[in-house]
């Protein structure tokens, strides 16, 4: 069984490894606090995130979990929910972090 991070890491290999762009510092992945301040846009009080844009063009997981076995979700729908995560198969939207230098 590989982990969330373990994807998240094949992510960014994948990305440095394609010769495009600058180095990249960091891969993570979207935290609850990010998803639901004023840049993307999620609505905390009904679950609901745009459907317009990127965000909910497909589902993935965020880097924080709602308690013990479930981690918060971004659904393509545009809800977002805590979902259990043994067995269950989601995608990964990694923050992607260059430097400043490279740019």
């Amino acid at each position: 069984g590989y982990s969330i991070a373990y994807y998240v890491e094949q992510y960014k290999n994948t990305l440095m490894g394609t010769g495009y762009g600058a180095p990249i510092k960091e891969a993570r992945l979207l935290t609850y606090e990010e998803a639901t301040d004023s840049s993307i846009g999620c609505d905390e009080s009904n679950h609901s995130c745009p459907t317009t844009g990127f965000i909910t063009n497909t589902t993935f997981w965020l880097g924080s979990a709602l308690i013990r076995g479930y981690v918060w979700t971004i659904f393509s729908n545009g809800t977002f929910d805590g979902y259990g995560y043994i067995g269950i198969e989601m995608g990964v939207r990694p923050v992607i972090t260059i430097s400043k230098d490279a740019i």
